[in-house]
Protein backbone atom coordinates (compact mmCIF):
# COMPACT_ATOMS: atom_id res chain seq x y z
CA UNK A 1 0.00 0.00 0.00
CA UNK A 2 1.52 3.58 -1.63
CA UNK A 3 1.53 6.09 1.74
CA UNK A 4 1.92 9.33 -0.11
CA UNK A 5 -0.49 10.42 -3.26
CA UNK A 6 -0.05 13.09 -5.90
CA UNK A 7 -3.02 14.64 -7.38
CA UNK A 8 -2.58 16.43 -10.74
CA UNK A 9 -4.67 17.07 -13.53
CA UNK A 10 -4.71 13.46 -16.07
CA UNK A 11 -2.54 13.47 -18.83
CA UNK A 12 -4.00 11.28 -21.67
CA UNK A 13 -2.15 7.99 -20.69
CA UNK A 14 -4.17 7.89 -17.15
CA UNK A 15 -7.35 7.78 -18.96
CA UNK A 16 -7.06 3.96 -19.60
CA UNK A 17 -6.49 3.59 -16.02
CA UNK A 18 -9.68 5.39 -15.14
CA UNK A 19 -12.65 3.08 -15.73
CA UNK A 20 -11.13 0.26 -13.74
CA UNK A 21 -11.45 2.35 -11.54
CA UNK A 22 -14.53 3.70 -11.52
CA UNK A 23 -15.58 -0.25 -11.62
CA UNK A 24 -13.65 -0.80 -8.65
CA UNK A 25 -15.40 1.57 -6.24
CA UNK A 26 -19.11 0.74 -7.32
CA UNK A 27 -18.40 -2.32 -4.96
CA UNK A 28 -18.65 -0.08 -1.79
CA UNK A 29 -22.48 0.68 -2.76
CA UNK A 30 -25.10 -1.22 -1.31
CA UNK A 31 -26.58 -3.66 -3.82
CA UNK A 32 -29.33 -2.27 -5.76
CA UNK A 33 -28.25 1.71 -5.28
CA UNK A 34 -26.16 2.22 -8.49
CA UNK A 35 -28.28 1.42 -11.57
CA UNK A 36 -25.20 -0.84 -13.13
CA UNK A 37 -21.94 -1.47 -11.18
CA UNK A 38 -20.00 -2.79 -14.54
CA UNK A 39 -20.83 1.09 -15.91
CA UNK A 40 -18.34 4.02 -16.20
CA UNK A 41 -17.67 7.37 -17.44
CA UNK A 42 -17.17 7.48 -21.57
CA UNK A 43 -13.54 7.44 -22.67
CA UNK A 44 -14.70 10.53 -24.78
CA UNK A 45 -16.36 12.30 -21.93
CA UNK A 46 -13.28 11.31 -19.86
CA UNK A 47 -10.83 12.79 -23.16
CA UNK A 48 -13.21 15.69 -23.45
CA UNK A 49 -12.54 16.58 -19.61
CA UNK A 50 -8.43 15.68 -20.07
CA UNK A 51 -8.52 18.31 -22.66
CA UNK A 52 -10.97 21.24 -20.56
CA UNK A 53 -8.37 20.59 -17.50
CA UNK A 54 -11.16 19.19 -15.79
CA UNK A 55 -9.78 15.82 -14.93
CA UNK A 56 -7.95 15.12 -11.58
CA UNK A 57 -6.10 12.17 -11.16
CA UNK A 58 -4.41 10.96 -7.37
CA UNK A 59 -1.71 8.94 -8.43
CA UNK A 60 0.25 6.20 -6.31
CA UNK A 61 3.37 4.31 -7.52
CA UNK A 62 3.13 4.38 -11.38
CA UNK A 63 -0.98 4.56 -11.75
CA UNK A 64 -3.74 6.73 -10.96
CA UNK A 65 -5.64 5.05 -7.93
CA UNK A 66 -8.63 7.93 -8.13
CA UNK A 67 -9.81 10.43 -10.40
CA UNK A 68 -12.30 13.42 -10.32
CA UNK A 69 -14.05 14.88 -13.27
CA UNK A 70 -16.29 18.20 -13.61
CA UNK A 71 -18.30 19.98 -15.87
CA UNK A 72 -18.99 23.83 -16.53
CA UNK A 73 -22.21 24.79 -16.20
CA UNK A 74 -22.11 28.20 -16.35
CA UNK A 75 -20.90 30.53 -13.38
CA UNK A 76 -20.64 26.21 -11.81
CA UNK A 77 -17.88 23.63 -12.01
CA UNK A 78 -20.22 19.93 -11.38
CA UNK A 79 -18.50 17.08 -9.84
CA UNK A 80 -20.28 14.56 -12.46
CA UNK A 81 -17.70 11.65 -10.81
CA UNK A 82 -15.43 10.73 -8.11
CA UNK A 83 -13.88 7.27 -7.33
CA UNK A 84 -10.90 6.18 -5.63
CA UNK A 85 -10.04 2.23 -5.78
CA UNK A 86 -10.98 0.87 -2.75
CA UNK A 87 -7.58 -0.53 -1.94
CA UNK A 88 -6.26 3.39 -1.29
CA UNK A 89 -9.64 4.25 0.42
CA UNK A 90 -9.79 5.98 3.50
CA UNK A 91 -6.41 8.08 3.24
CA UNK A 92 -8.04 11.27 2.41
CA UNK A 93 -7.73 10.82 -1.50
CA UNK A 94 -11.65 11.66 -2.08
CA UNK A 95 -11.42 15.10 -0.19
CA UNK A 96 -7.88 16.07 -2.36
CA UNK A 97 -9.73 15.69 -5.19
CA UNK A 98 -12.40 17.22 -4.27
CA UNK A 99 -10.47 19.80 -3.39
CA UNK A 100 -8.53 20.45 -6.55
CA UNK A 101 -12.15 20.61 -7.98
CA UNK A 102 -12.68 23.48 -5.92
CA UNK A 103 -9.31 25.30 -6.01
CA UNK A 104 -10.37 25.08 -10.51
CA UNK A 105 -13.28 26.81 -9.33
CA UNK A 106 -11.51 29.55 -7.80
CA UNK A 107 -9.17 29.92 -10.20
CA UNK A 108 -11.98 29.80 -13.54
CA UNK A 109 -13.66 32.78 -10.83
CA UNK A 110 -16.76 30.40 -10.78
CA UNK A 111 -19.25 30.74 -7.96
CA UNK A 112 -19.28 27.12 -7.08
CA UNK A 113 -19.37 23.53 -7.40
CA UNK A 114 -22.22 21.08 -7.42
CA UNK A 115 -22.51 17.55 -7.52
CA UNK A 116 -25.69 14.82 -7.04
CA UNK A 117 -25.00 12.51 -4.62
CA UNK A 118 -26.80 9.62 -2.31
CA UNK A 119 -28.25 11.68 0.65
CA UNK A 120 -28.18 8.91 3.36
CA UNK A 121 -24.80 7.08 2.93
CA UNK A 122 -22.04 8.23 4.72
CA UNK A 123 -19.25 8.90 2.20
CA UNK A 124 -21.79 10.74 0.04
CA UNK A 125 -23.80 13.87 1.22
CA UNK A 126 -22.49 13.61 4.99
CA UNK A 127 -18.72 13.44 3.13
CA UNK A 128 -19.12 16.50 1.24
CA UNK A 129 -21.24 18.18 4.27
CA UNK A 130 -18.10 18.41 6.35
CA UNK A 131 -15.92 19.71 3.15
CA UNK A 132 -18.35 22.57 3.07
CA UNK A 133 -21.23 21.83 0.83
CA UNK A 134 -24.96 22.10 1.49
CA UNK A 135 -28.30 20.32 0.14
CA UNK A 136 -30.18 22.64 -2.04
CA UNK A 137 -33.24 23.01 -2.02
CA UNK A 138 -35.45 22.12 -4.98
CA UNK A 139 -35.99 25.52 -5.59
CA UNK A 140 -32.52 26.61 -5.52
CA UNK A 141 -32.30 23.84 -8.42
CA UNK A 142 -30.74 25.02 -12.05
CA UNK A 143 -31.96 23.05 -15.07
CA UNK A 144 -29.18 20.96 -15.10
CA UNK A 145 -28.97 19.57 -11.91
CA UNK A 146 -32.52 19.06 -11.63
CA UNK A 147 -32.01 17.19 -15.16
CA UNK A 148 -29.26 15.09 -13.51
CA UNK A 149 -31.33 14.21 -10.55
CA UNK A 150 -34.65 13.34 -12.70
CA UNK A 151 -31.96 11.03 -14.93
CA UNK A 152 -30.43 9.30 -12.01
CA UNK A 153 -34.34 8.60 -10.82
CA UNK A 154 -34.92 6.82 -14.10
CA UNK A 155 -31.94 4.68 -13.28
CA UNK A 156 -33.37 3.43 -10.07
CA UNK A 157 -30.90 5.35 -8.17
CA UNK A 158 -33.08 7.25 -4.95
CA UNK A 159 -32.33 9.65 -2.27
CA UNK A 160 -30.32 11.74 -4.37
CA UNK A 161 -29.75 15.37 -3.80
CA UNK A 162 -28.35 18.07 -5.23
CA UNK A 163 -25.29 19.95 -3.04
CA UNK A 164 -23.43 22.93 -3.78
CA UNK A 165 -20.10 24.44 -2.32
CA UNK A 166 -20.33 27.95 -2.81
CA UNK A 167 -16.97 30.71 -3.60
CA UNK A 168 -17.35 34.05 -2.67
CA UNK A 169 -16.59 35.84 -6.10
Amino acid sequence: MISTYQIRLAKKEDLIFLPDIEKASSVLFPEGRISDPDDAMPMEELAKAEENKLLWVATGADRPVGFAMSKQYEKLLHLAVIAVHPDHGRQGIGKQLVSAVIQQAVARQLSGVTLTTFQDLLWNAPFYAKIGFRILSHTELNAMLRATLAHEETLGMTKRVAMLYPIAV
